[in-house]
């Protein structure tokens, strides 16, 4: 018996894009900031507590993804700068790239030829903008710990 784990792009979850955002809510919770959304065409998720003119310096965000519409720009208001304001600076700019999100059939292939599927698994890579085959057999073993005899991935 062998195992097979087929292993596709899941372009319809968005399981990266929630875990993005509750990631980046997250962090902002944590910080003395006020965060501006300077394109209206899209919903911040930021809810703040102060009012901006509160703070002393700012940093603005460019957001940029692959299409012409996929732009943003955010400024981060706040009075002292420390290692969590520059991260949140930094995941902000990645608000339209870094998710990628994949599902996997684990298949159970038999001596005689005969398969089938014994189980769905889905996980994201959110760390690397274009995942390689590297970073996808790095992600299955750090996220799901499966033990396989064959890799297909988008076949």
């Amino acid at each position: 018996m062998k195992k097979i784990l087929n292993v596709k792009n899941d372009y319809d979850s968005g399981n990266s894009f929630e875990f993005y955002k509750e990631d980046l809510l997250n962090l902002f919770n944590e910080l003395d900031v006020y965060v501006e959304n300077t394109n209206t065409d899209f919903y911040s998720v930021f809810k703040n507590k102060n009012n901006k003119d509160s703070y002393k310096n700012k940093i603005t965000v460019e957001c940029k993804g692959y299409s012409q519409s996929d732009w943003d720009r955010y400024v981060i208001y706040y009075n002292a700068i420390n290692d969590n304001i520059k991260l949140l600076a930094k995941e902000l700019k990645k608000l339209f790239t870094h998710k990628n999100d994949y599902v996997i059939k684990e298949i159970e292939m038999l001596n005689s030829g005969h398969s089938k599927i014994i189980e769905h698994h889905y996980f994201s890579i959110m760390n690397v903008e274009f995942p390689e085959k590297e970073d996808i057999e790095n992600a299955i073993q750090d996220q799901l710990n499966l033990n396989y005899d064959e890799l297909i991935i988008n076949q």
